[in-house]
Order: C-alpha cells, then structure tokens, then sequence
C-alpha cells in the first residue's frame, strides 16, 4: 500500500511536469521548388540569387540543365538551414550549393569546393557564392571544370 501512494504522489506531483521545453525551430528555408521531374537541387542565399540571379542561370544553361524543368531551388536567409536529409524529391541526383557552410544544410564534416562528393542518394558539390565567382574568375573556372565533368553532353 505504501508503494501505491508513492508511485500516486510522483504522478499526480505537478512541480515534476514543470520544466522547460525547447521549441524546435522552424525551418527559415524558403523553398521553390521546380517541375516533380528536377534532378538538381540548387541551394543558396537568398540575397545572393536576387542579386546574382542572371549568372545562376547562365551557369545552369552552360552546363545543359533548364532552370524551369530541371532544378529546384532553396534559398536560405543568411541565419537559415536546410537538412539535405529531408529532401523533398527522390528525383534529385546532384545538389549544388554556392556560398554555403556545409553545417547549413546538414553535412556535418570537412568537404572540398568544387567537387561532386557521392552519397547514397545524390552528389554534392559546393562553391564560393555568386557574387565571390563574378569577382574572381579563379573560383568560376573551378566550378566550370567540375560541372563540365559532370553534366558531359
């Protein structure tokens, strides 16, 4: 019997349900998202496209993918993140990140620019932002190179 009242006193003690609780953010990503057939997923900020938008397309084109039909976009405020893991389309084969730390979309490790790194369901690259490859043609040639080896026609 005693055990019983015990066990009551625990449950029915409301100083024990007092605690904090931790909100989980929600996620700052916004996300447009392309045609269900996109198979590259583009993640940047988003004061970098609006800025830089016309040489994001121009890269794309170059590299033979269709910014309406064959890429869907993140574009992260500046205090933003996206978790890759969650993606949103199974179609996606490559994400190409420019101007991103890799702890804003779920890499936690070290990863070298301007190279495709495989995982199980895509391939990652990452570069300097839009607006770091229109003012250094070093950083632009680079990623020319890898989407060159990449996306061959």
């Amino acid at each position: 019997m005693n055990y019983y009242l015990k066990v009551n006193f625990y449950i029915l003690n409301t100083k024990f349900f007092d605690f904090q609780t931790y909100k989980i953010p929600e996620s700052t990503a916004f996300l447009h998202k392309g045609e269900d057939t996109a198979t590259v997923l583009v993640v940047l900020l988003k004061e970098d496209y609006d800025s830089n938008s016309a040489l994001l397309i121009k890269i794309l084109n170059a590299s033979g993918l269709d910014m309406d039909k064959d890429v869907s976009l993140v574009l992260l405020q500046e205090d933003g993140q996206y978790n890759l893991a969650q993606g949103e389309s199974k179609n996606i084969k490559e994400v190409i990140g420019f101007g991103i730390n890799p702890r804003k979309i779920g890499i936690n490790g070290s990863i070298k620019g301007y190279h495709f790194y495989n995982t199980e369901t895509y391939a990652l690259l990452l570069s300097h932002g839009l607006t770091d490859l229109t003012s250094k043609p070093a950083f632009k040639k680079k990623l020319w190179t890898a989407l060159q080896q990449r996306f061959k026609k």
